[in-house]
């Protein structure tokens, strides 16, 4: 057992602590993020500002700002694919007390080769797993797409 754990850390694969333990589908086996209820939000906090976090018993932590507001090397998504304890305990603090998350939206564009924005789904919804299991929070679902005029 302690082989295959050094194995999976030297592997750098700790993100399969994430996806093994939720549903995937299609045949590029994305993680299946689900919210059965959709609470009566009032508030969209921005995650920029932790500040707004608890402004009212019904906010909604939202990622609608640039990927390098929310995700620098220090972001959320390398705390957890690499496995950096110390990071992951640093959101886990920031977010704590927050119920409501809208899934992280890592922007999709159209003039970047397909594999990117599957890779930025699959990025957004790993999170999405590591705020339901480290915070028991509920995540909500966003549809996020791409078309090829985006960044012209």
């Amino acid at each position: 057992m302690r082989r295959k754990k050094n194995l999976k850390k030297l592997l750098n694969l700790g993100l399969l602590d994430y996806t093994n333990l939720t549903p995937k589908l299609g045949e590029l086996d994305m993680p299946y993020v689900v919210c059965h209820n959709v609470p009566e939000i009032d508030y969209l906090a921005s995650f920029s500002q932790p500040s707004t976090y608890f402004h009212t018993p019904h906010t909604c932590v939202s990622f609608f700002e640039y990927d390098v507001h929310m995700d620098s090397l220090y972001g959320l998504w390398n705390a957890i694919y690499f496995g950096v304890k110390e990071l992951q305990e640093y959101y886990l603090e920031r977010f704590s007390g927050v119920k409501y998350f809208i899934v992280p939206d890592y922007s999709k564009c159209g003039d970047v080769p397909e594999v990117e924005n599957q890779h930025r789904q699959f990025r957004s919804r790993l999170v999405s797993i590591w705020l339901v299991m480290n915070l028991h929070a509920v995540v909500i679902p966003l549809v996020s797409c791409a078309n090829q005029y985006e960044m012209s």
